[in-house]
């Protein structure tokens, strides 16, 4: 994997985890990270107060989108119902 590659998925995985410190119930954050079939996948999820619809699209979701967008990976910004996850896929 190329290495601009790997600091995007840091940058990524870095502000999901601010997001869901600044955000967020700090007591319970979820991580995990797979790869199968030659995708890499990182998923970040706690519990928050509030609704998605309420999210401001600052600087820091934007900047999640624009760095998957530049390595070709797919990222998935949601809610169920006070669960906040970050999905992030890219093939390696």
């Amino acid at each position: 994997m190329k290495s601009s590659k790997k600091l995007a998925i840091y940058r990524i995985f870095q502000e999901a985890l601010r997001n869901a410190i600044r955000h967020g119930n700090k007591s319970h954050i979820q991580v995990d990270i797979s790869i199968v079939d030659f995708v890499f996948k990182l998923e970040v999820s706690n519990t928050f107060t509030g609704k998605a619809d309420e999210w401001r699209q600052g600087l820091g979701l934007t900047s999640m989108k624009n760095r998957a967008l530049s390595i070709g990976a797919e990222i998935d910004l949601s809610s169920i119902n006070s669960l906040y996850r970050v999905v992030l896929q890219v093939k390696i």
